[in-house]
């Protein structure tokens, strides 16, 4: 899982050829592994696993707005369309599919760029369909497209350390020369993807506590796609950030603080404490 965060990217053009037998059934039980894991709010999920052929075995055809090419399989789910419960989604789908990257299988966050109807057309009220991901084997060349679409957000730029993560009391950043347990842990969240590289993530530190806040993207198209798309980033922002508490064997338990400092234009979602021992 640690080392998943290091090696994944978002794929976007794939082989063009169906998933053996073999692969789907490993897919499939890692799928379904992640149906009884919650998230930090206690959510779980009925994630699935369909093919993208009508015409096979548990097959359908997902339209994808042209941005994935060749996608031989998806996997997905459906969440209640709140704040807790997307953000629990995050958390759980970033799990799920660094757990197939570390099996060799090529995966990319779908939040607004596909056909929801076309993976799950029965939801109940307020229910919601977060993301989805195409999963395969990535081409040996990508194309003109997905060059385009990786240059437009920059996929591997990342915000400064120095923006992203500071100290709880005072707001100064963090010395990330420091090369602890914790700065790694925090590498990590930095690392991560979120829609449209807009990475709302903020950490402070205070002593062993990371506070978790949202700093929302201006006019972001949350009200066109129904709901709160950001959220989702902040799921996987937690899931980096326990992955790397995990690596380095810390116990460590989630709060809710009722009283958390307030910081200009962002929101306060959750707290992890953390064992230096």
């Amino acid at each position: 899982m640690f080392n998943s965060i290091y090696k994944r990217i978002s794929t976007r053009t794939y082989k063009n050829e169906t998933l053996k037998d073999q692969d789907q059934e490993e897919i499939i039980k890692i799928v379904n592994q992640y149906k009884s894991i919650k998230g930090p709010f206690g959510n779980g999920f009925d994630f699935t696993f369909s093919l993208n052929e009508k015409n096979q075995e548990k097959g359908k055809k997902i339209g994808t707005y042209g941005v994935i090419k060749n996608p031989p399989a998806f996997i997905g789910g459906v969440s209640k369309n709140t704040e807790e419960s997307i953000i629990d989604f995050g958390f759980v789908f970033e799990n799920l599919l660094l757990t197939l990257t570390s099996k060799g299988f090529d995966s990319c966050w779908l939040g607004g760029t596909f056909k929801r109807k076309e993976y799950n057309e029965k939801l109940d009220e307020n229910e919601i369909i977060p993301a989805i991901s195409p999963i395969g084997y990535r081409a040996d060349k990508t194309t003109l497209l997905e060059k385009s679409m990786r240059k437009l957000v920059g996929a591997r730029k990342r915000l400064s350390t120095d923006i992203l993560f500071k100290q709880y009391n005072n707001e100064k950043p963090i010395d990330m020369l420091d090369k602890s347990f914790i700065n790694t842990c925090l590498e990590l969240v930095q690392l991560g993807p979120s829609a449209s590289n807009k990475q709302p993530w903020r950490v402070y530190l205070e002593e062993n506590i990371a506070h978790f806040y949202i700093e929302r993207t201006p006019k972001y198209p949350s009200v066109s796609l129904g709901y709160d798309i950001q959220a989702l980033d902040i799921g996987i922002a937690l899931c980096h950030f326990t992955t790397g508490l995990h690596h380095f064997k810390k116990n460590f338990e989630y709060r809710k603080l009722e009283n958390a400092i307030t910081f200009t234009n962002q929101e306060y979602m959750l707290s992890i404490k953390f064992d230096f021992e």
